[in-house]
């Protein structure tokens, strides 16, 4: 797929498991996959994926800051755990997810992104 930077004329070409550069007369290949790439995750979501969910405020999930966490207790949705019910309402989706979440909390996609990745990083380690 050609890179969409800068209108798609830097010269690249992209795939999600692997990525040629190509660039002139020169090839080079960079193999990545999903599971070698290193992922860049919060100091708040390392802690909240390490240990049993219990009564957590819905504000120690990933991406859910006071802003955020006032917005889902407005919904309803005053602990993690019930962020968590509504997450394995939606089957663990990730677009359903998402687009629940910014719908209930005027999230900025990041936000979602990482409170998606957290319960499902949560719910890989203890369900």
């Amino acid at each position: 797929m050609r890179c969409m930077l800068k209108g798609g004329n830097c010269g690249l070409f992209h795939n999600n498991t692997r990525s040629e550069l190509r660039e002139g007369s020169g090839f080079f290949s960079l193999k990545a996959s999903m599971a070698d790439r290193a992922q860049t995750t919060t100091k708040k979501h390392k802690q909240f994926v390490s240990e049993p969910m219990g009564d957590k405020p819905v504000t120690e999930l990933g991406g859910i800051g006071p802003k955020y966490g006032e917005r889902l207790q407005e919904a309803g949705f005053e602990k993690a755990f019930n962020v968590l019910g509504q997450f394995l309402v939606l089957n663990k989706d990730k677009e359903l997810f998402i687009d629940w979440l910014m719908a209930t909390t005027s999230a900025n996609n990041k936000c979602a992104n990482d409170c998606y990745n957290c319960l499902r990083d949560w719910s890989d380690a203890f369900m």
